[in-house]
């Protein structure tokens, strides 16, 4: 998910992401690459929901599922959302939320401040190796992967959490082998799994923009078209933004 100098930053997808899944007429087949998942429970007051994350530093945003937001009880305010995966382009209203993160494994508490809700998140899986692999893998025998509870991601961890991208430690073998890195979440595996095959490609960015910067569009549409027998409707997505903007909007001095 990517901004520029006048939105706000956010993640991906994400963040919602463009799933690309070949054709039938032209089948592709590849190695399964492991991305970064790990189990973290989200902490809201004393409301606490153990859920997978994707960390992707490709997002320069932090998205959560809007199933969670209502579970959590969170409350914040509106904005716009621009997505953008490659040559697609979508905004959707978002609410910017506050919530408290705990890596599972160093049970290290992270306090996200500027989260934006969404309706989908990638559909990307969490790669477990299991014993025989990690045996083939002699850099990696010695390392233990935590396993998310659910195969359901919750929450995309962009780069505007730098924490989560820090590094301890790295295991790297051959090439086109896959490595472990080690952060503050715990070890988490990445890279391809070349005799594991998908056929699944997953291309996600987001970029979030204010909602502010819509307004001129938003009241334009409405009133700065005004030939005779001409009418210009919002569409649905439009009127909704108006109406939170109008009712956020506080007089002062009669102004």
């Amino acid at each position: 998910m990517r901004t520029n100098n006048r939105a706000v930053s956010e993640s991906k997808a994400s963040s919602a992401a463009l799933l690309l899944i070949p054709s039938a007429e032209t089948p592709v087949s590849h190695p399964q690459v492991a991305l970064v998942i790990v189990p973290v429970v989200l902490r809201h007051v004393k409301r606490s929901i153990h859920i997978c994350a994707f960390l992707d530093s490709g997002s320069d945003a932090t998205s959560i599922r809007e199933s969670l937001v209502k579970r959590l009880g969170l409350t914040g305010q509106p904005k716009r959302l621009t997505l953008s995966a490659l040559n697609q382009r979508s905004s959707l209203i978002s609410t910017e939320v506050k919530v408290d993160m705990e890596f599972v494994v160093s049970k290290a508490v992270v306090h996200l401040t500027r989260d934006w809700s969404v309706k989908r998140l990638p559909e990307v899986g969490q790669v477990v190796p299991t014993n025989d692999e990690l045996q083939s893998w002699g850099h990696l025998r010695d390392v233990w992967f935590s396993n998310c509870s659910t195969s359901k991601t919750g929450i995309l961890i962009g780069s505007d959490v730098p924490e989560a991208y820090w590094v301890i430690e790295q295991r790297a073998g051959k090439w086109n082998a896959p490595y472990a890195v080690r952060k503050i979440l715990g070890w988490t595996l990445m890279g391809p799994i070349i005799h594991r095959k998908s056929s699944a490609f997953d291309v996600p960015t987001l970029q979030l923009q204010n909602i502010h910067s819509d307004i001129e569009r938003l009241y334009n549409m409405e009133f700065v078209d005004s030939t005779p027998g001409r009418k210009r409707d919002m569409c649905t997505e439009d009127r909704e933004a108006l109406t939170k903007l109008e009712s956020s909007i506080i007089l002062k001095d009669g102004h």
